[in-house]
């Protein structure tokens, strides 16, 4: 089958627009804090794959964030996380502060209920705001851009980086509408 010019020029333009963030940091962005509510906000959904089986997990790293919550503490908001797409889990508590095995001190972890999984699973953070129930004696961070990955409970790590789940921009969604009414304009005329 040969493609039209036209064709093959709408997707070299599309192609950039669509995007992938594949390899790239994540976005987490933080408000509050010094003597108030700490809000953070996820701005789009990110997923990891799983590469080692773990009892129970997970922990969501975020790397380098810096060491502002040395305590457990508790959150509320939209941000949940799913297994393989499955049912919405709560994200509930964070801190920092935790030296162990795969972390170090200045690295963000955030989690809520644990659930067991196995290699190969994807595990996806959805987007959204979360806020302490009380308030953050520590200076909020204000990078908004952070590696981040999976451990287990004996904090060790257990998936791929975290990727942000691409969403189509508004020029890329009219680029493909246009092309489909091209074709399908086309098949019309040939009948």
């Amino acid at each position: 089958m040969k493609f039209p010019r036209s064709l093959i020029k709408t997707l070299a333009v599309l192609g950039p627009l669509l995007g992938s963030t594949a390899g790239a940091a994540v976005s987490l962005t933080f408000s509050g804090g010094n003597g108030t509510p700490l809000s953070l906000t996820i701005s789009t959904p990110i997923t990891y794959t799983v590469t080692q089986a773990a009892g129970s997990a997970p922990f969501f790293i975020f790397e380098d964030v810096g060491n502002f919550i040395p305590s457990m503490t508790v959150l509320g908001g939209t941000i949940t996380y799913s297994i393989n797409g499955g049912p919405p889990l709560v994200v509930a508590t964070c801190r920092t502060s935790v030296l162990d095995a795969d972390l170090v001190r200045e690295d963000f972890l955030l989690w809520g209920g644990f659930q067991g999984v196995s290699v190969g699973d994807t595990i996806t953070l959805s987007s959204g705001t979360l806020v302490s129930s009380g308030p953050v004696a520590g200076i909020a961070p204000t990078g908004t851009s952070f590696n981040s990955f999976l451990v287990s409970t004996s904090d060790t790590r257990i998936s791929t980086d975290g990727v942000m789940v691409p969403e189509p921009t508004p020029y890329a969604l009219l680029g493909l509408a246009g092309t489909s009414l091209f074709f399908r304009r086309r098949r019309g005329l040939a009948c």
